[in-house]
């Protein structure tokens, strides 16, 4: 949890705007780039997550593994009654 934290501070300090990085007369988007890229990877990626859906296929694919011991034992013919 400390970790998380720290990096959500790290993430709003270089986001944070500061006129002083921009140079004189800068657009606003200049002065708030960190933010508004930051905040577009975030949207891209919350996107992603809504309409793949990533996670259901994960939990399908572990949902169908079978034990480590049972699958080697299948590869090498000893569930069928063949000796190994």
């Amino acid at each position: 949890m400390p970790a998380a934290l720290w990096t959500a501070f790290e993430v709003v300090n270089v986001c944070w705007p500061r006129a002083v990085l921009a140079p004189p007369g800068a657009p606003w988007y200049q002065v708030w780039a960190g933010l508004l890229g930051t905040g577009a990877v975030i949207t891209a990626g919350l996107v992603y997550l809504v309409a793949r859906k990533p996670q259901n296929k994960l939990r399908a694919a572990v949902a169908s593994e079978k034990p480590c011991g049972e699958a080697a034992a299948e590869r090498s013919g000893a569930l069928a009654g063949e000796p190994v």
